[in-house]
């Protein structure tokens, strides 16, 4: 299963995959997809369709991890093993 931590907020409709984290905090906004084993930090913002990879896809791909406090911008794509480091902004 995956885990959201104490106050994750989704939005409808969203998805977050097998073997994700979710730290404390986070918005995972609408049409949003959390990959599998993706790991993402407190207090991010994943907006709006932004898409952060997983390890299921590619097969053998690396984690993708968003430090917290980040924010992915709306339509933003993340992934396989790329790290988002503590306040960085994608947009």
């Amino acid at each position: 299963g995956a885990h959201l931590a104490r106050g994750v907020v989704c939005m409808p409709p969203m998805y977050v995959n097998v073997g994700a984290y979710v730290g404390e905090g986070t918005m995972v906004d609408s049409h949003a997809l959390v990959g599998s084993c993706a790991q993402i930090g407190a207090r991010v913002h994943l907006s709006a369709a932004a898409q952060i990879g997983g390890v299921l896809e590619p097969v053998n791909a690396s984690p993708v991890v968003v430090e917290d406090d980040a924010f992915v911008g709306g339509n933003c794509g993340v992934y396989e093993g790329t790290v988002v480091r503590a306040g960085a902004v994608l947009a």
